[in-house]
């Protein structure tokens, strides 16, 4: 496996009896958080590492690799999982986005220079995001307990089994050849600061004063990955509602003017006598 530390997790988790993750609040935690206080402190621990090291590096990554090279270097990472998204799709029993991630991935491994240059995506084919966690969402699996996994980030406990399952399916992972445990650390290394590179603004944004950066954390991914496992299902339908037009303000009146004569209402003319027959 290539995350050692979310296996050790996730055999713990799966020890915990279930009542735990529905009942949580009988825990004093928040619901679908029964491990809230062991997550924080994790949750501490990455934030330090994060501030101290990955945020610097992928910085410089960043900055050793501008423009083209950078692209080219996402390009081709994103490459590399198709396959995984392609056996998502069939799993989900979706032909057309499977026929279009193989189509990605066979021009852009040949034309596309082993993925490097996005071919497909020029010719209106982009890429889309599928794991083996959206497919036993899709297919009615709850998501489990939220957890925080060291260094790795947020998960529950259905996406990191599906994380697990996606790494090591990868074809490269299958395959032997020389240096191939040097290819996958380095291949996770700039992978994980390439994508904290991308998520930089949106996670700064987001965690930037609020009261309580744990839970803001936690809410956004939840709500992220209900929205990418069920798509349009999870909003609500909301009825057209047709604004009606604010009534015209009275213009200001200036109060040096002289106020309007108050002219008496004319009194009415009594009605004329009907003649009688």
């Amino acid at each position: 496996m290539r995350h050692p530390i979310a296996c050790v997790v996730l055999l713990m988790s799966l020890s915990v009896p279930a009542a735990g993750w529905s009942h949580g609040t009988e825990f004093g935690h928040t619901p679908g958080d029964p491990w809230e206080r062991v997550n924080r402190k994790i949750y501490k621990f990455n934030e330090a590492l994060d501030r101290i090291l990955i945020r610097p590096l992928s910085k410089l990554t960043s900055g050793l690799t501008p423009g083209p090279i950078g692209k080219m270097i996402r390009n081709f990472l994103v490459n590399l999982n198709e396959p995984v998204v392609i056996a998502n799709d069939l799993l989900q029993v979706r032909p057309g986005p499977a026929v279009r991630s193989a189509f990605r991935l066979v021009i852009n491994t040949t034309v596309g220079g082993l993925g490097a240059v996005d071919v497909a995506k020029a010719l209106g084919d982009p890429m889309h995001v599928n794991g083996f966690g959206d497919t036993l969402g899709r297919w009615g699996v709850h998501p489990g307990p939220y957890l925080i996994v060291p260094v790795m980030g947020p998960f529950t406990v259905r996406d990191l089994f599906g994380t697990l399952v996606d790494d090591a399916t990868l074809p490269f992972q299958s395959v032997n050849y020389p240096y191939r445990t040097e290819v996958d650390v380095t291949v996770n290394i700039i992978g994980g600061l390439n994508q904290r590179d991308e998520v930089a603004s949106d996670l700064d944004t987001l965690l930037e004063g609020a009261a309580d950066p744990y839970a803001s954390l936690r809410s956004s991914y939840l709500q992220a990955r209900e929205a990418q496992v069920h798509g349009d299902k999870t909003l609500p339908v909301l009825p057209d509602i047709e604004d009606e037009p604010a009534p015209a303000a009275a213009p200001p009146t200036d109060p040096s003017a002289p106020a309007p004569p108050v002219v008496p209402p004319t009194p009415e003319e009594p009605a004329a006598p009907k003649a009688e027959i």
